[in-house]
């Protein structure tokens, strides 16, 4: 139902380079999930501190093929992740209520919005650089 096997693929062909996906939870595809990830996917299994985790994240990636209204989301959004969502119903009420919060998984090439377009001014090695700025000062 979480297409997690799908979402690892994706990551894999697109976007693993430099980054880091952490999947969060588990469930009955969690072994074979590991056993196909590369090294840059980090499976921590159920947590009970989801909030930090979003918290040191840019993204919260949601590829459900189907769920009530995504609360998961809501709580990393106001830990100040942008969402990246499965085409389904609750997914686009979500977008239709807070587009500037997030897009549908294939629109994070192409929307073109203030978040997207700074998302790497928010980052803590940038956070850290302009510290380091005000202290030679």
């Amino acid at each position: 139902r979480k297409r997690v096997p799908e979402l690892i693929n994706i990551f894999q062909e697109k976007y693993s380079k430099d980054n880091l996906l952490i999947i969060l939870g588990d469930g009955e595809e969690f072994e074979k999930c590991k056993k196909n990830a590369y090294k840059n996917v980090l499976f921590l299994g159920s947590v009970n501190n989801p909030e930090y985790y979003y918290q040191i994240a840019d993204y919260v990636i949601s590829n459900s093929a189907a769920e009530g209204y995504p609360m998961s989301i809501l709580e990393a959004v106001s830990c100040g992740c942008f969402a990246i969502l499965s085409n389904i119903e609750p997914h686009l009420e979500f977008i239709k209520h807070n587009s500037e919060l997030g897009c549908l998984i294939g629109d994070e090439l192409t929307k073109e919005n203030s978040y997207t377009s700074n998302v790497d001014n928010l980052s803590s090695k940038i956070m850290a650089l302009e510290y380091l700025k005000l202290y030679e000062s």
